[in-house]
């Protein structure tokens, strides 16, 4: 609890910024490292007193502008307050960023521009007169996910009291992130130092205080969407339940300190005031009702909750009641499915000629086998401009070819961008009792699908990479690849960094 007698005391501010419409941009992701959660009615940060984390609250405001030479400025203000412990802050930063590209990736670099900070601790007033910032991001666009990640230095010193002292806070960490149809994290990694150096005033007797505290603080942002059935009551209803989409918000923040033991400013001996906590703010779930689907011959089927899943989402398309699980998937019904479940975009005809001819252009397709006219060419022309599939050869889409398990899992593969997690060499191997039977073209993807959780062989340890796959199999594998995405990417980016780092 901060004393009534009037002394300074140092003030460390952590905050991290946690914006609930999705992944920041590249450049945004930076700027606000310093700590904190929030939610759509509440933004909370830490604030450490005399070793004491003590929470301050308010909402923060956020502007953007784009400069004519293309750099974006942004403005974030505001009040935070504690008003039974009588702390306040009111501060006001702009960040300038740049951003270069580089074929799929963005990199930007961000300083401050202006700054205004004041932090009041009972009578007690910190006033920010240095403020030194530089941090670098990169983004990484691959076919259906955006990888991100970034790093920073800073430095801030206040003025304490007017002349009596400073603290100087520095900071270093790194952000990681990354952002897709189906979700998306940015977890932040802040280490601080701050040193404190300042003449404090006791019953009239003026005492020089000098002391270093350190701290460590974990934060996260994620988005998910959570598909659920809900069951239909009562049983006298044309259908028995239905899908809903459920997007939700979830900020994360933990953090670790070891500052000096202080009674009244002063140091007490060489003890250590050191502790930990943690905090998390959720937004309000937003839900989707999905269409329903009946179908007669997945009742009872062993696949039947991922197709239903996948025929709601209308990711797959079934014009009867009939969905034929045992009939082959074709690579075109394949690259439909996946361009819709990942929300990738359509590439555009061309415009129409600004001036009328007789003979004005036609646009030509990219595959000797698919016309424009095809009501499904602009998904395959989305798949082959990403490089996620690429045709049979002699631009031959060949959309009514039957989809074998390596052509599936090296397209998901090519999807994530992760081909370049296979080891360099000729003897990568796999743990399928039939790796021999792998195509070479096949082998890094399998490989990277295996250690994802992807690839999965049946009881018998075989992968079977030359059969086709039917219908159900792959709603089974688009499924699986969802959940990836729901879950174990998530694991990896938000549990790993903040519990297991």
């Amino acid at each position: 609890m901060p004393s009534k007698s009037r002394r300074p005391i140092a003030v460390l501010l952590l905050t991290v910024w946690f914006f609930l419409m999705g992944l920041v941009p590249a450049w945004a992701t930076v700027p606000f490292y310093e700590g904190g959660i929030s939610n759509e009615q509440e933004y909370r940060e830490v604030l450490f007193i005399t070793g004491t984390p003590i929470v301050v609250s308010g909402q923060p405001r956020e502007t953007t502008t784009t400069g004519r030479d293309g750099a974006v400025t942004n403005r974030i203000t505001a009040t935070l307050e504690n008003k039974d412990l009588r702390v306040k802050v009111t501060r006001s930063y702009t960040y300038i960023t740049t951003k270069e590209i580089k074929g799929t990736q963005e990199l930007f670099n961000t300083r401050v521009g202006s700054f205004s900070e004041t932090i009041t601790v009972d009578k007690d007033k910190f006033v920010l007169a240095g403020y030194q910032y530089s941090g670098s991001a990169i983004t990484d666009k691959q076919p259906a996910v955006a990888y991100t990640s970034g790093s920073w230095n800073s430095r801030k010193t206040y003025s304490v009291n007017g002349t009596a002292g400073q603290v100087v806070v520095e900071t270093q960490g790194f952000s990681v992130g990354y952002q897709h149809a189906w979700g998306s994290t940015t977890t932040r990694t802040i280490d601080g130092t701050v040193t404190y150096d300042a003449k404090i005033t006791i019953d009239k007797v003026v005492t020089p205080v000098k002391w270093t505290g350190t701290y460590r603080v974990n934060s996260s942002h994620n988005r998910g969407r959570h598909l659920a059935f809900l069951p239909t009551e009562p049983a006298q209803i044309s259908f028995e339940g239905s899908y809903i989409d459920t997007a939700q918000s979830t900020g994360t923040m933990n953090y670790t300190y070891n500052m000096p033991r202080l009674d009244r400013g002063l140091v007490v001996g060489t003890a250590r005031n050191q502790g930990n906590a943690a905090q998390q703010l959720t937004t309000l779930p937003t839900q989707k009702r999905l269409p329903v689907k009946t179908l007669r011959d997945m009742n009872g089927h062993w696949a039947s909750e991922d197709v239903q899943r996948l025929v709601s989402l209308e990711v797959l398309e079934v014009p009867g009641e009939y969905f034929g699980p045992r009939l082959p998937m074709t690579r075109g019904e394949f690259a439909t499915a996946l361009v819709k479940a990942m929300q990738m975009p359509l590439p555009q005809p061309p415009p129409p000629p600004k001036t009328t001819t007789k003979n004005p252009p036609v646009e030509e397709s990219l595959f000797a086998d698919v016309p424009v006219s095809d009501p499904s060419y602009r998904y395959y022309q989305a798949v082959q401009q990403l490089g996620v599939m690429k045709g049979v050869g002699n631009n031959i889409f060949h959309p009514t070819g039957e989809l074998t398990r390596a052509q599936a899992l090296t397209i998901i593969v090519r999807t994530l961008g992760l081909e370049g997690l296979a080891p360099v060499g000729s003897n990568l191997t796999t743990p399928f009792r039939d790796d021999a039977q792998i195509p070479s073209w096949a082998r890094e993807a399998v490989y990277v699908g295996h250690q994802l959780g992807l690839a999965k062989g049946d009881h018998f340890g075989y992968f079977h990479p030359n059969e086709p796959m039917s219908r159900a199999e792959a709603a089974t594998f688009l499924n699986r690849f969802i959940n990836y995405l729901q879950k174990e990417m998530k694991a990896e980016y938000r549990e790993r960094i903040l519990y297991y780092r």
